[in-house]
């Protein structure tokens, strides 16, 4: 009876935070044109979107108008005009764009070429710790990992037990106009390589890496040599 009372309880409180959960519309019509939400995945094989980043919030900056409780404003400082929008009761700046109907296509085929992103490592919560990589072998090394983070790919995997000397390294590349990044999710060094963080399990005390061979070795000897390790 304790187990079907606290299942029911479960219930309510997921049911309870979907109500109060409100989702961004996909498409809305502005100055007669359908603009379109949800379409900058990272790749085609990719289900994970880009993070944006180059949008920032303007308090005093009045919206063009509202749908299913999200405020929309319209942005042509980008490689295209967008729409973008913020639900109205967020406590995080987290804006959905929107592309013209006729230009998704063109829009998805640009933020997917990689000749269209600058690269970049350093620490994850410093942004001041940034450096732009330009040799293309370098950048294709960080395309290596950053495939794994955005979860296009999954290689092998190690686990173990040992302490990781370096925390907090990340890889990313950022669109060269700005608008957006990909995830800046944690690497770790270990026995003078870097590996993507999968899991840690506090109960057993290990960490599941995963391990991208001699591109790991290579990319810890760019993180030391940068003095970033």
């Amino acid at each position: 009876m304790k187990a079907k009372l606290l299942i029911l309880s479960l219930l309510t409180g997921l049911l309870s935070l979907t109500a109060c959960y409100y989702y961004a519309p996909s498409s809305v019509k502005y100055e007669g044109n359908t603009y379109k939400n949800g379409w900058y995945q990272y790749s085609q094989k990719s289900k994970k979107d880009l993070h944006v980043c180059g949008i920032d919030y303007e308090e005093d900056k009045e919206p063009l108008f509202n749908k299913n409780k999200y405020d929309f404003w319209f942005t042509d400082e980008f490689a295209f005009d967008f729409l973008y929008a913020e639900y109205v009761d967020s406590q995080f700046w987290l804006p959905d764009v929107y592309v013209q109907e006729d230009q998704l296509e063109e829009a998805k085929t640009f933020y997917q070429d990689k000749s269209n992103y600058n690269y970049y490592i350093g620490l994850r919560f410093e942004e001041e710790t940034e450096l732009p990589i330009t040799d293309e072998n370098e950048k294709a090394i960080l395309d290596t990992f950053i495939n794994v983070i955005m979860k296009e790919t999954s290689p092998k995997t190690i686990t173990t037990k040992e302490e990781m000397s370096v925390h907090n390294l990340a890889c990313y590349r950022q669109s060269k106009d700005g608008l957006f990044m990909t995830h800046r999710e944690e690497l770790v060094a270990y026995n003078q390589s870097i590996y993507c963080l999968k899991s840690y399990d506090g109960k057993d005390n290990t960490t599941t890496l995963y391990d991208l061979g001699e591109d790991g070795k290579a990319l810890y000897t760019l993180f030391t040599n940068s003095d970033l390790i």
